[in-house]
């Protein structure tokens, strides 16, 4: 049976979602949320079809974008579509199939924060063992550990369908209705545990990047924009804008489930939580846009697919192979 806590908690939802503090929160839910899901889609695809259409963009160090890219695509179809094919079988309102689509939204929210963090790792090793890169970070290790996120996301994901059924309530898809065991297990402590290690990294990568953008600078006479200090500085800006990003959307999305477990019959605790979940979700349709601001090779591959005149193929005729 469900707790009595539990079984309030629906009640309270739905009296802030209509009340006039609410408002702003159903626009959220019902227009913002469908809106950021089809540009999530638009804007990977995107970068999914300029990375396989130029070759130079297929680089070892971009193999974790890629699929982190990959990942936010799926995000983006899964948000919405599994409710909306359940409602259109008439089904919406099977635990089973409740469930299931509960999965396929946190599936890849793991893989999401999982890529994130071992794209953390490489570009520390990148920054940190630049000699060795090339030998620690191989085709096939990338591979292993691409699979590795995928295949645990989907660990974390599956876990509530083989958990004992009457712990759950009927209404899944939000942490307020997941056994408090499971939530902290499998939720909030591993999500806190990739957090830190992010922001550990984050920190430590950017001080020695910084002493390195300096060498580079005193430098810059004899080192050309198209060595591979260069590159790996301009890779690493990349990394520097997407992880923080992330963890500008991550952190207040743990801050808010944690509260909603502590606290869950808060009317203010619920808003703020639905209204991070929004600002997790658009988190996978900002890396399009950190690719094509900052980072000049892929923007110049986007000018080229949209046709945006011969300067930038000149640019890339003139450049130096790698």
């Amino acid at each position: 049976m469900v707790d009595a806590a539990n079984a309030t908690e629906p009640t309270a939802l739905e009296a802030l979602m209509y009340s006039a503090n609410g408002s702003i929160l159903r626009w959220l839910v019902f227009y913002l949320y469908p809106i950021l899901s089809v540009w999530i889609v638009i804007a990977n695809c995107l970068t999914l079809f300029t990375y396989a259409k130029f070759k130079r963009l297929q680089k070892k160090r971009n193999v974790m974008l890629i699929s982190l890219s990959a990942v936010d695509l799926f995000t983006g179809l899964t948000q919405m579509m599994p409710k909306l094919i359940a409602r259109l079988l008439g089904v919406d309102n099977s635990f089973t199939v409740c469930m299931a689509a509960s999965a396929l939204q946190i599936a890849p929210a793991w893989a999401s924060i999982f890529h994130l963090g071992s794209i953390a790792i490489e570009r520390h090793i990148a920054i940190t063992k630049p000699l060795l890169y090339h030998v620690i970070v191989t085709p096939t290790r990338l591979a292993i550990v691409v699979s590795a996120n995928v295949g645990l996301a989907a660990f974390f994901a599956l876990i509530p369908l083989a958990w004992p059924r009457n712990q759950f309530s009927k209404l899944c898809m939000s942490i307020m209705w997941y056994p408090k065991v499971y939530a902290y297990l499998f939720i909030v402590i591993p999500l806190a545990a990739v957090l830190i290690l992010i922001l550990a990294l984050y920190f430590h990568i950017y001080t020695i990047a910084r002493n390195q953008e300096k060498e580079i600078a005193v430098g810059n006479s004899i080192v050309n924009n198209n060595s591979s200090p260069q590159k790996e500085s301009r890779a690493t800006q990349v990394f520097m804008l997407i992880c923080g990003i992330a963890l500008v959307c991550y952190v207040p999305f743990w801050t808010a489930m944690l509260l909603m477990l502590v606290i869950p019959n808060n009317n203010v605790v619920v808003y703020v939580y639905y209204v991070t979940i929004i600002c997790l979700h658009s988190n996978s349709g900002m890396n399009f846009l950190v690719y094509t601001f900052r980072n000049s090779e892929f923007r110049m591959r986007i000018k080229m697919l949209f046709g945006c005149g011969n300067a930038v193929q000149n640019d890339l005729t003139n450049s130096m192979p790698e």
